[in-house]
């Protein structure tokens, strides 16, 4: 596989790894304390010996490269150098330099002819210019002849010259002076230097003896030329800054700064021009290094100062120029970064080639023209299953393939783990070889686990046993110390400080226990803390006086001016309380009560407590915290529990039959009621006509009795009442078959037929209107009437195949016309008294009630026995809203006329919140006042039914309860509907339509949907058919109201 193939892969495995990591849980072995536990580790293996490991044979995925991969080619200078020599303007003569701190000399004297004849050879001798120089008069003349960029110099020049003691070559050649006739006379020849400079003097230069400066007295001599340099390589070459440098700027290599002779001393400074552009300098130091001049100022030249270009075909090339390494990159000339300056350009064509920077270095060229610090999926791929236990080096980081620990990628890859730090670092990995080996690190005992990763346990878990044995005792984890505390029956770390009296740490143990020590003047005690641990504590005022207060005891000390209360093993400086006084000191952990002057007094965990003894404890004493027992009085019951008394009021059923417990089961009857003791609670309620007629439902007896067509069912006490039909005759006669055709029995007085011709061939119950009209209602005698024993009318019908029912007639068809002659006239109507008023029958047993709340009066009727409201609530709510077909939103008035609705939870007098929350246990009882007056609640599902069963003896349905038609005076009416909407901007619900249409007469009534929490039930006064419990809605659906008066 080659290099690029090898690193696809190694990339699309990261990938995935870094998609697909997951981290599992670490492992939850634990380990028993165990007595044999060193306070030492173990095992103190540590990095690099045998107990971690060394690397195994696994090959690396992709080829590791020693050092660069590309080779770099070195740029030679030298061509850019300053060089030795310079030659004149006019090319002939080649003058030797030398540098001489800042500046640099010419080393021969200037043999050029000047342009005027102001110049000559020694004696006029020709051949003595090659090896002397010419002579000359004028300083500007032979300041012409210099060398572009020199010029002659001045007298101080000199002198830093000659007071350098560079070797400047001096060449002897004497001077010559013009006489009168015009004839030179020269002399000093191999013996004195006469050099001109271009401030009017003469720097005399004898081959023996001392040099001085002369005013130039008009003689011809020597010439030399100088040039003041603007860069140097030490700050140690430049002058002196005096008068002669002042303002003179120089750029210093090593320092990477110019620098600015001012005002006697050279200073730094950044804002400079001291060069001409395309000026070079070569420097030669560790390496040579180039500069060039940009725009005034020296800086490290580039490849393009020197011309190199960086094209398409020579992409990638790889240089190296001052030291730095450049590459050819698409965007031009790169230098390269570490580590790129050593490797060389990461490129397309070098991407997942991977290199040693140096033996323990390693990079890889990622596809982001990057070189990066290679990972050991780089190398060595994913720790794999078949890899397990694995140890790799990369670079100085060993690395273990753990296929144990969980973390993994899709059950394939693992991660690897290093050594980088932790358990790891120090104690090497837990292979398979070391489970279950304890080590010591940072203090911590860890064990090797059978997961191969090391876990961190409580110190004190895994040292022995703290008991009897051990008390006292210390034991050491690393330098982490343990006392087996006796009083704690624990181990716990023990403390340790610096203090002034001793040269050592000082360990609060019992030893130190109660001693006192100065720590930068602040004292502190060694003491126990509140969880019986030793600890250094700083001393109080009452320690310094009096010493340590042990825990076991309590006392009092009182001076003059202070009391200390030494108490649960800790001072108190306080005036001792009232009951303190009294009673003494109330210890922790202690709880005792003392009754003193018809009081009172608990001591409770360190606290007295006070009071009166309540009218219970004066009549029967002090009821104690560990008994539980009664005391039955004539009216209450009196019960001693967890320490206090608690009194219950009997209530009327218990005082008159006695109390109900939650072990006992029975009844007691009265003339119209029964009283079920049931549950700890007496029930009551109304016996029905069919207990009056055979016998009270009670708990104790179940049965089953039939009138007409209904069936009464009894179970556990309870009565249900349903439509009878042939299943519950069968289930006490058998099937009506043709075996039992004609079969003729009674039971329970009641008289049963089996007729298998009649059409609903069934199993028929003998009614009374059966006896009456001498047959039960069949086809044959359909549309024959009869009246009962209680005056309830009753016709056969058929209705619908295959049964025939007497069918119970509306009373008002056969109460004495309604006209002139009966006008006033009085008649009952089977459930109330109707009056004949204007020719037609109208309720007469109609009475009002106030509401006291607002002052409004309602009408009011009582049918058999209770009292309903016979026109609809219209109370605005202190809880919730009311609405009327008038408004979108609730309303804050209601009119005289108006029909007001309400939502299920504003009728049961409850919050809003309560629209989708149940609201079982927030009632005791079915007896809901909810929004309706005092003395008058909220119909329950139980009494409309009961209700409906009643009505029906006398009314098929309830066609003369309603408006014009009423008779009776519930004065019942159709209404309008009105649709709910919620707003969530509101705090409130609204209307969001008003339907045209009318609906019959629907109320709300308490009993709540048991297993839906936003739902309650309606019910409807259906003017053909009997009641009806409306399918539930949504709580929030506005309906009418109408209360009954309490019992």
């Amino acid at each position: 596989m080659n290099t690029i193939k090898k690193t696809l892969l190694a990339s699309c495995g990261i990938a995935m790894a870094m998609a697909l990591y997951a981290c599992g849980d670490d492992d939850s072995e634990f380990l028993s304390n165990r007595d044999d536990i060193e306070s030492e580790s173990s095992s103190s293996a540590g990095k690099g010996t045998d107990a971690k490991g060394s690397s195994s044979s696994v090959e690396t995925i992709v080829d590791v490269q020693d050092g660069p991969i590309s080779e770099t080619d070195s740029i030679d200078l030298s061509e850019y150098g300053q060089g030795s020599a310079v030659v004149d303007k006019d090319g002939g003569k080649v003058y030797t330099l030398m540098t001489s701190g800042v500046d640099v000399w010419t080393l021969e004297n200037l043999d050029s002819k000047a342009t005027h004849p102001t110049s000559t050879c020694y004696d006029y001798a020709d051949s003595l210019c090659k090896g002397y120089g010419r002579l000359y008069l004028e300083v500007d003349d032979a300041a012409a002849l210099c060398p572009d960029g020199y010029e002659v110099p001045r007298a101080a020049d000199y002198r830093l010259l000659l007071e350098s003691k560079d070797d400047y070559k001096p060449v002897y050649a004497g001077s010559c002076v013009k006489g009168r006739d015009d004839m030179l006379t020269c002399t000093g020849i191999n013996d004195t230097a006469f050099y001109m400079t271009r401030d009017d003097s003469i720097v005399v230069v004898p081959k023996e003896g001392q040099w001085v400066v002369k005013k130039d007295d008009g003689r011809f001599g020597s010439v030399r030329c100088m040039k003041q340099k603007s860069i140097t390589e030490k700050k140690g070459d430049l002058p002196a800054c005096s008068k002669l440098n002042d303002g003179r700027i120089v750029y210093v290599i090593e320092s990477d700064s110019a620098f600015d002779c001012i005002a006697g001393g050279w200073e730094s400074t950044r804002n400079y021009t001291v060069c001409e552009a395309g000026d070079k300098y070569l420097y030669k130091g560790r390496s040579d290094s180039l500069y060039t001049c940009s725009k005034g100022m020296w800086t490290l030249a580039g490849l393009e100062d020197i011309g190199r270009p960086c094209l398409s075909g020579n992409r990638h090339e790889d240089v190296t120029m001052n030291g730095t390494r450049y590459a050819c990159s698409d965007s031009g000339w790169v230098a390269l970064q570490y580590p790129a300056s050593v490797l060389g350009e990461c490129y397309s064509g070098a991407f997942g080639t991977i290199a040693k920077a140096d033996s323990n270095t390693t990079f890889v060229c990622r596809n982001t023209a990057e070189w990066q610090r290679a990972t050991v999926l780089d190398v060595y791929g994913f720790c794999l299953k078949s890899m397990s236990g694995t140890i790799v080096k990369l670079d100085t980081i060993q690395y273990f393939c753990n296929t144990k620990s969980g973390q993994h990628v899709e059950n394939i890859f693992y991660m690897w783990e290093s050594d980088e730090d932790g358990v790891n670092h120090e104690h090497g990995f837990c292979t398979n070889d070391r489970v279950d080996e304890l080590v010591v690190y940072d203090d911590r005992y860890a064990v090797c686990l059978s997961s191969n990763r090391w876990a961190f346990y409580n110190n004190t878990s895994l040292l022995p046993r703290c008991d009897s044995t051990r008390w006292d005792t210390t034991a050491f984890v690393g330098h982490k110390e343990y006392l087996c505390n006796h009083l704690a029956q624990s181990w716990q770390e023990i403390e340790h400080r610096l203090f002034e009296e001793r040269a050592d740490s000082v360990s609060c143990t019992i030893e130190e226990y109660g001693k006192i020590y100065t720590d930068r003047d602040q004292k502190y005690i060694c003491k126990l803390n509140n969880q019986k641990l030793y600890t250094f504590k700083t001393a109080s005022e009452a320690e310094l006086k009096y010493g340590l207060c042990e825990r076991d005891t309590a006392y009092v000390i009182t001076e003059d001016t202070a009391t200390y209360i030494c108490m649960d093993g800790g001072w108190m400086k306080r005036e001792l309380d009232e009951y303190e006084k009294k009673l003494g000191l109330c210890m922790l952990d202690t709880l005792y009560k003392v009754i003193r002057d018809n009081k009172l007094y608990t001591c409770d965990d360190g606290y007295w407590s006070g009071r009166a003894l309540n009218k219970y404890e004066k009549i029967y004493g002090i009821c104690a915290d560990d008994t539980t027992y009664s005391i039955v009085e004539d009216t209450a019951i009196y019960t001693c529990k967890r320490g206090s008394w608690s009194e219950y009021v009997l209530n009327e059923n218990e005082r008159r039959f006695g109390l109900c417990t939650s072990d006992s089961s029975f009844v007691r009857v009265t003339e119209d009621s029964v009283f079920t003791c049931y549950h700890d609670t007496w029930k009551k309620r109304k016996l029905y006509p069919v207990e009056l007629e055979y016998k009270v439902c009670t708990p104790d007896e179940d049965f089953t009795y039939f009138t007409d067509n209904l069936t009464y069912e009894c179970s556990i006490g309870n009565i249900s009442v349903g439509q009878s039909y042939d299943s519950h005759y069968s289930h006490l006669f058998g099937n009506c078959d043709r075996k039992a055709h004609g079969k003729d029995t009674v039971y329970l007085g009641k008289r049963f037929i089996c007729d298998t011709l009649a059409r609903k061939s069934s199993w028929i119950l003998f009614t009374q209107a059966d006896s009456l009209a001498g047959t039960y209602c069949s086809k044959e005698i359909e549309g024959k009437e009869v009246t009962l024993r209680n005056g309830v009318h009753k016709r056969c019908v058929d209705s619908g195949y295959p049964y025939y029912s007497w069918e119970t007639q509306s009373q008002v068809n056969y109460m004495p016309p309604c006209n002139e002659e009966n006008e006033g006239l009085v008649e009952p109507n089977g459930l109330t008294n109707s009056v004949c008023h204007n020719s037609k029958w109208v309720p007469a047993d109609t009475f009002h009630v106030t509401d006291e709340r607002d002052g409004r009066v309602y009408a009011a009727i009582t049918i058999l026995g209770k009292t309903w409201m016979a026109e609809n609530l219209a109370y605005l709510p202190t809880v919730g809203y009311a609405y009327t077909a008038n408004s979108p939103y609730p309303v804050e008035t209601i009119g005289d006329n108006d029909t007001v609705y309400y939502s299920w939870s504003t009728a049961m007098g409850l919050d809003k919140e309560y629209d989708r929350q149940y609201t079982d246990s927030l009632f005791d009882s079915e007896t809901v006042r909810g929004i309706c007056m005092e003395g008058w609640h909220l119909p329950s599902y139980t009494e409309m039914y009961y209700f409906d069963l009643d009505v029906r003896t006398y009314y098929a349905n309830y066609s003369d309860f309603y408006e014009d038609d009423d008779v009776i005076g519930l004065n019942l009416y159709m209404q309008r509907t009105l649709t709910v909407g919620r707003d969530s901007s509101l705090a409130y619900d609204t209307v969001s339509a008003v339907s045209d249409r009318t609906k019959l007469a629907t109320f709300w009534q308490s009993t709540p949907v048991s297993y839906s929490k936003p739902n309650a039930y309606p019910v409807v006064f259906d003017k053909k058919y009997s009641l009806k419990f409306k399918d539930y809605v949504v709580k929030r659906t506005l309906n009418a109201v109408r209360c009954i008066k309490d019992d």
